[in-house]
């Protein structure tokens, strides 16, 4: 992600370890290791279908990794595979029920499916689940917004000083046409932190 480097060099580093992850895959075609490690390479730099049969293979030799299961899961989302991403954290949340990670994961698999109601009842309406940046940010790429800002909000209240939150809380209001309280809550973090001046102004002139 470092923009300061050619576009070159980095293609020639990316096709150094694409080269390398076959060769050890080649000599070590058993080792769930080497799978999980390309396909979490691969994953990083977007490309998810050459990713994903990397990771399938490292999830079917180490079935039970649950960052493996995570890693796999974080890719059929990427490509659309809610189906199969939701059934892999079934099985996994069912053999390993109080994971945060996968709990998380399940959840928002579900309501991506349209099964909110039912995750809700299965996690009780878990605020470490349901009140989270994560589930904010999935809000907002469904267009719930009113949900996303909600959380973002009670998410401020808790920790009022953190500009991070409230310049996303701000990028969701933009996202959701209120462009009048994304100015007021740039002002308000420039009030806050006015060190941050210039930058929460560039910003007001972008969403004006």
């Amino acid at each position: 992600g470092n923009q300061e480097i050619p576009g070159p060099t980095k293609q020639a580093f990316a096709q150094l370890a694409l080269n390398n992850i076959q060769a050890q895959i080649a000599e070590t075609p058993r080792d769930a290791r080497m799978y999980l490690l390309g396909g979490n390479f691969i994953n990083t730099v977007g490309q998810y279908d050459m990713a994903q049969p990397l990771l399938e293979k490292g999830h079917m030799l180490s079935p039970m990794k649950q960052s493996a299961i995570l890693e796999l899961v974080q890719n059929y989302f990427n490509t659309g595979k809610m189906g199969e991403a939701a059934a892999l954290l079934k099985e996994s949340y069912e053999s390993e029920p109080n994971h945060p990670q996968i709990r998380l994961a399940y959840a928002m698999a579900l309501t991506i499916l349209g099964q909110e109601a039912e995750a809700r009842v299965m996690f009780n309406d878990d605020p470490t689940i349901f009140n989270t940046e994560q589930m904010a940010q999935l809000y907002a790429s469904l267009k719930r917004y009113d949900r996303a800002i909600a959380i973002y909000k009670a998410l401020i209240v808790k920790d009022s000083s953190n500009v991070d939150l409230r310049s996303k809380l701000a990028q969701i209001q933009y996202q959701a046409g209120m462009k009048t309280q994304a100015i007021q809550t740039l002002r308000d973090i420039a009030k806050d932190r006015p060190e941050l001046k210039d930058q929460i102004e560039a910003a007001i002139k972008s969403v004006q």
